[in-house]
């Protein structure tokens, strides 16, 4: 189980939602889908649905225990590390020591687990006694030291270390009575519950106890407590049948959270953690929620709660009666959520980065947004109207009431012009405009000259620098002088365009025209409209549709299409770059663009925002859940989208300073298509000795050349991001990999370094991961083989030589000995001559 010490900083997405809380209890309908939440389970990789612990280590990565054994999370990828017994290890409570050691009870078995993070394996246990190795009631780890409950009582398990062997010796704690079940440890405390129904206190430096009677407390049976922990000198014990009982250590006075609070009354509460001075984290058997106190004295001082999954009709199901335990990530502002037997729970606490306004449902579906000079916010809806906000100041409560001058359930467009004023148009070819400022409002109906046709429902209006209001309705394009109510030209729609879905205009005045086929370059010649196109084309590009042409603040024109974006030059109007889904672009269907105000521009797409560093195009995406296909720029800076569900804003400096101050790790790594564990051979060759974000080096066999790195930021945000990198020396420009991975083939032999970034890092706080790898020869082209070549090629043609030159002095031996036979035979045939 795991135990908590006081936390002090902040967790700020919490205190927002509390802060606005202005009753007792207050009820949070779809919450979790206000903060954005996600369901991890054995689909994505989970090694068992039932989480029995959540622990994070001091390198950022998210240790589970699960029915099966361990599983490490990264925000991305699991890697699962089941037992290797043929009986599973059902985990319960994770420790880390110092030594990189994740200490665990396998609660089926009441044995101990040592998993070594450093060599990725479960370590051998031995003990002169034995029987204490299967004798684990509980277990918990303090100032680097192990603590365990045996039949025996209450041991310090001393460790002795050698390759893949620990050795235990328990040393029995002194003056603890009664018989122990389970305890908590705390800094240099330990909390011990025994089966009299006690609590003990005990110092571990002075080796003395303090008893309280658990029935003082309100507790009948200390086997009903599920958890305790200690902050700022208060016991908080959660208990099965009498809530959450907060006990002072000073004063030794107490108090119950269960008096007029429906939310915790009577309720199995599971666990509480703290995220700040004043602000805690509840799980029950039957909710999730959050309590804010007035003040530290938490004896006396009124609490505001909220339930966080009451009227959530999809995750509610999954977390009442399954919640088995919760850990708070401050860092990183996340909730984590272990169910019985539905997965792990992953709740993204924001705060006051983002915010989000759920609308009603039938003012979900809207055509436009602005806010006007005064601070009111206006939506133009399909079928319902016109909606203003009913305050100034925004903020998740704000609320909307029709705008009694607009038809009840018309269908208005909305366009905002430079001078502030509101421009709407709807179904039947009316235009209304507003200035915010006098509160006045006009309204006409361009009728176009020399034609009988009728002007039908308006889709897009677009006021330029001329003050020519640029009309698109359903079957035609119409420039209109609103001040002298007069048509200055008309074009029927043709099949050379189908119909028009986007109006802009450059910096030098020039109209442009996204339609159903393409982009095209408008110029009005008296009553008629030129349109030149074919911008696709040049870039070897096919045309479509255009969902929305935006001018930046550089004079750079950015035209959208669902699977690319064009970027045109204002000046020379000529295409200066192309993005193309999953080569350049993370996302597609770009329906919306803003420029912030330090000159970044930011795309709502189908599934999340981009933003563009326009120095150098590079992406950064906010993967929040849902299609975003409307957007304005606040009076104060801050970004407001329209999505499925409502409105989201934020204040974009915040948001990118908050999500690019990272750097990636290397989680994992695969050779040859085969994912490496720590120790495991590759084609003969051990390629990790230890975990692979620590490495900083690879040294491969000339086979095993194909890799795959697999990378995470460890910030758990709501998707990867896409990341650059080079090998160096082979490459000098950066490259896109896959949003999580790195993939290097047929790698050459030779000296290399990998360099990996984020696509898009702050400005002055890029940080590049560095490793270098090393790919050696095929063992017959290095120089020690072409070295045996060369003394094997000498060797044989010195035998050959001595071959050759011995058969030559054996024939020349011959010879001789022939030359002296044929004298001794010349010589002895004389002598028979002479004597005859």
């Amino acid at each position: 189980m795991k135990r908590s010490g006081t936390l002090t900083t902040p967790v700020t997405g919490l205190l927002i939602i509390v802060l606005l809380m202005g009753m007792e209890i207050t009820k949070a309908q779809s919450f979790f889908r206000q903060t954005g939440i996600q369901l991890l389970t054995k689909q994505e990789g989970l090694s068992n649905n039932t989480l029995t612990e959540i622990h994070q280590d001091k390198d950022g990565f998210l240790w589970l225990g699960t029915d099966v054994g361990l599983s490490r999370y990264d925000g991305i990828h699991f890697h699962n590390y089941n037992s290797a017994d043929k009986e599973p290890y059902s985990i319960t409570g994770i420790y880390e020591t110092s030594d990189k050691m994740l200490w665990s009870r396998i609660a089926n078995m009441n044995r101990l687990s040592c998993f070594n993070k450093m060599k990725g394996c479960y370590m051998s246990l031995l003990s002169s006694t034995p029987e204490v190795l299967t004798d684990i009631l509980d277990l918990c780890v303090t100032k680097d030291k192990i603590y365990a409950i045996t039949s025996q009582g209450v041991a310090e398990l001393k460790t002795e270390y050698e390759t893949d062997e620990v050795s235990i010796t328990p040393n029995l704690l002194p003056n603890i009575k009664g018989i122990p079940f389970k305890f908590y440890g705390c800094d240099n405390n330990l909390y011990i519950l025994t089966r009299e129904n006690k609590l003990i206190l005990y110092n571990l430096t002075e080796k003395k106890s303090e008893s309280l009677d658990c029935a003082e407390l309100g507790i009948t049976n200390a086997e009903d407590i599920c958890n305790i922990h200690i902050y700022n000198n208060y016991l908080w014990i959660c208990n099965h049948n009498n809530g959450v009982i907060c006990y002072d250590t000073t004063t030794k006075a107490t108090r119950k959270l269960n008096k007029s609070t429906p939310i915790v009354q009577d309720a199995c509460i599971r666990d509480i953690i703290q995220a700040d001075d004043t602000t805690f984290v509840m799980a029950s058997g039957t909710s999730l929620a959050l309590i804010k106190f007035e003040n530290k004295d938490y004896l006396k001082a009124p609490f505001k709660t909220i339930d966080l999954i009451e009227n959530d009709s999809y995750y509610e199901p999954i977390i009442k009666n399954r919640i088995t335990r919760i850990y708070l990530d401050k860092q990183n502002q996340v909730l984590w959520v272990g169910t019985f037997g539905r997965g792990l729970l992953k709740l993204n606490l924001l705060g006051d980065n983002v915010n989000r306004i759920q609308l009603d449902n039938d003012i979900r579906s809207l055509n436009g947004i602005a806010e006007d000079s005064n601070g009111f916010i206006w939506l133009a809806t399909d079928n319902k109207g016109i909606y203003k906000s009913q305050t100034k100041n925004l903020s998740p409560n704000i609320q909307f009431v029709p705008w009694a001058k607009a038809e009840k359930n018309g269908n208005y467009c909305l366009f905002k012009d430079k001078n502030g004023h509101l421009w709407f148009g709807d179904e039947k070819g009316n235009i209304l405009l507003m200035n915010p400022t006098t509160n006045e409002t006009v309204s006409f109906h361009p009728q176009p000259e020399a034609t009988e046709n009728q002007v039908s429902a308006i889709k897009i209006l677009f006021l330029n620098s001329r003050n020519d209001l640029w009309i698109a309705t359903e079957n035609a394009l119409i420039v209109y002088d609103y001040q002298g109510k007069s048509c200055l030209a008309y074009m029927p729609y043709t099949k050379e365009i189908e119909k028009i879905t986007a109006i802009c205009e450059d910096g030098d005045g020039t109209m442009w025209l996204g339609t159903e086929k393409g982009l095209f370059q408008a110029t009005r010649e008296g009553k008629k409209v030129t349109l030149n196109g074919g911008y696709e084309q040049k870039s070897s590009l096919t045309p479509g549709k255009v969902m929305t042409i935006y001018m930046n603040n550089y004079n750079q024109l950015f035209v959208s299409y669902a699977n690319k974006i064009i970027q045109i030059d204002g000046k020379e109007k000529n295409v200066v770059s192309t993005m193309l889904l999953n080569q350049d672009l993370p996302n597609g269907h770009i329906d919306c663009m803003i420029d912030d105000r330090n000159g970044n521009t930011w795309l709502g797409t189908n599934s999340g925002i981009i933003t563009i560093n326009n120095k150098n195009n590079s992406f950064y995406l906010y993967a929040f859940p849902e299609n975003y296909y409307q957007v304005c720029r606040l009076n104060n800076g801050k970004l407001l989208w329209v999505n499925s569900t409502g409105l989201l804003y934020f204040d974009p400096r915040m948001l990118k300073e908050t999500s690019s101050k990272h750097k990636y790790y290397i989680a994992d790594i695969n050779v040859n298509y085969n994912k490496v564990e720590i120790g495991e051979k590759i084609n003969g060759q051990v390629i990790l000795d230890k975990p692979a974000h620590l490495i900083d080096r690879l040294t491969l066999n000339y086979n095993n050349n194909n890799l795959v790195f697999y990378l995470s930021d460890l910030r758990y945000s709501t998707s990867s991001n896409k990341v650059e990198y080079r090998l160096l020396p082979n490459d000098r420009k950066w490259h896109f990999g896959d949003y999580d991975q790195v993939r290097l083939s047929n790698i050459e032999p030779g000296d290399y370094v990998l360099e990996i970034k984020p696509s898009y890092p702050m400005e002055g706080n890029e940080q590049i991961t560095h490793i270098a790898i090393t790919v050696g020869k095929y063992w017959a082209t290095t120089g020690w083989a072409i070295t045996g070549y060369i003394l094997i090629i000498m060797g044989s043609i010195f035998l050959t030589w001595l071959y050759f030159n011995s058969k030559a002095l054996k024939r020349q031996m011959y010879k001789e000995k022939e030359v002296r036979m044929k004298e001794r035979l010349e010589n002895k045939s004389g002598k028979t001559r002479r004597a005859a």
